[in-house]
């Protein structure tokens, strides 16, 4: 028992480490040998753990998504916060991860969730939790009076997709400085959110 505790903690040092490290300084710049020093193991232990670099990154990503749904379920289950206190959050906490992030390690992210890189863990992780995030709010928007109730909660899952997908075409690729996030990631959460309430003028 104490031994896998003990390796636990190991894949966990790890994987935090990495996390800083790739979401700070970028994916690709950031060496493997690097995040093994930080971590306080050897590059040989590392890849016992995370048998390649994409495989660590794949990680990273995955636990990023899991703890996002987890700290959103949280407040998503706060009675004392109405559906537009609830969209204000988000659209806040995501802005300020936009600004935090590493450019380079958001192109990461984008091409590991087009599945461009092989694994799709991130992808599986990300749709695991997003419909019943989403049908959470819409349901206490709907209760509230706050959304269209001419809309379906098909047609707010399409919309929702609709919009995270682009991000993730080969034209947005192509078109799109993913800088540009910085300045225009705010402004497109305020666009997506207000529009997802369908309300007319």
């Amino acid at each position: 028992m104490k031994r896998v505790l003990k390796k636990q903690q190991v894949a966990n040092r790890i994987l935090q480490t990495a996390t800083q490290m790739f979401t700070q300084e970028g994916y690709h710049p950031t060496q493997v040998a690097a995040v093994a020093k930080r971590a306080h193991v050897s590059k040989v232990t590392l890849y016992k753990y995370y048998p390649s670099k994409l495989d660590l990154g794949n990680a990273v990503l995955v636990r990023i998504i899991e703890d996002g749904y987890a700290a959103y379920g949280r407040f998503l289950d706060d009675p004392d916060m109405d559906f537009d206190d609830k969209l204000r959050t988000i659209m806040s906490v995501e802005t300020k991860s936009y600004q935090r992030l590493n450019m380079d390690f958001v192109q990461f992210v984008l091409t590991n969730l087009q599945g461009k890189l092989g694994p799709t863990s991130a992808a599986q992780a990300y749709n695991a939790g997003k419909k019943h995030f989403w049908l959470v709010l819409i349901k206490q928007g709907r209760a509230e009076g706050k959304i269209d109730p001419h809309i379906s909660d098909d047609s707010l899952m399409i919309f929702a997709d609709m919009f995270i997908n682009y991000f993730l075409t080969h034209q947005y690729q192509a078109d799109f400085d993913v800088t540009k996030l910085k300045e225009e990631g705010p402004e497109l959460l305020q666009l997506f959110f207000y529009g997802f309430v369908g309300k007319q003028a």
